[in-house]
């Protein structure tokens, strides 16, 4: 999508300019911008949204030392995740790994079972409760086996790549008197420079602006205000 909108931007300036010109899209820094809808759920609906949990043996959300992480281990009968992380915990000398080596494993009906999910959860924290969340990630690219940190705000914010790209801006905000720091934009254009032009409107910032627009007089906007129909800053 970001990289559409980008696309879109690059050729309405080529028809005005007859140049065209470089788009840098940062897959990690789009899906900084797309995150699971929980809070805005939250603050429409009022509705605490919640994770799914265990949807089978190795694939689901388990603890670490510092925090979670998510596990793909294995797609229906695609196991061929599953087979290196378990070799890794064995190569761990984790207790009881042994028994996730079976052919059993393979079968995702049998990873779905009550007690298989147990038995996984069990032995695989035993053996990510000695790591941190970065720790097993970076690891875990290595081995070709899919393990990803839950991340907090607090771990996107200091997130070392996004830091890198200079992706996050920053601007004063008069409505709460302070500096806030917004995502930046997740492409950027060769020729055209991308900058964080306002932060969120204060209650009632554009209220005499729009009103305005739409025809109405000082007079009417001061009677509204009196009568309690709308609130101008």
């Amino acid at each position: 999508m970001y990289a559409a909108y980008g696309s879109m931007v690059a050729l309405i300036n080529a028809d005005l300019t007859l140049e065209g010109q470089y788009i840098d899209v940062s897959i990690h820094e789009s899906v900084a911008t797309a995150q699971e809808n929980a809070i805005q759920t939250y603050d429409l609906e009022g509705r605490i949204r919640r994770g799914l949990g265990l949807i089978e043996a190795g694939n689901g959300t388990y603890k670490c030392q510092d925090g979670y992480v998510y596990i793909v281990a294995a797609m229906g009968s695609n196991a061929h995740l599953w087979y290196p992380l378990v070799d890794w915990m064995i190569e761990e000398k984790i207790p009881d790994a042994e028994v996730l080596r079976g052919e059993e494993w393979a079968i995702s009906d049998y990873r779905k079972r009550e007690e298989s999910m147990e038995t996984f959860k069990i032995i695989f924290e035993k053996f990510s409760a000695k790591y941190t969340k970065q720790d097993l990630y970076q690891e875990s690219q290595k081995r070709k086996v899919v393990i990803y940190p839950v991340n907090t705000a607090k771990d996107v914010l200091e997130n070392p790549q996004l830091n890198y790209r200079k992706y996050f801006k920053e601007r004063y905000s008069e409505s709460v008197n302070g500096t806030i720091t917004y995502p930046g934009c997740p492409y950027e254009l060769e020729k055209i420079p991308w900058e964080l032009k306002c932060g969120a409107p204060a209650f009632g910032q554009h209220t005499a602006e729009v009103l305005r627009n739409l025809g109405y007089s000082t007079d009417d906007m001061k009677s509204f205000v009196k009568r309690g129909i709308s609130y101008a800053k």
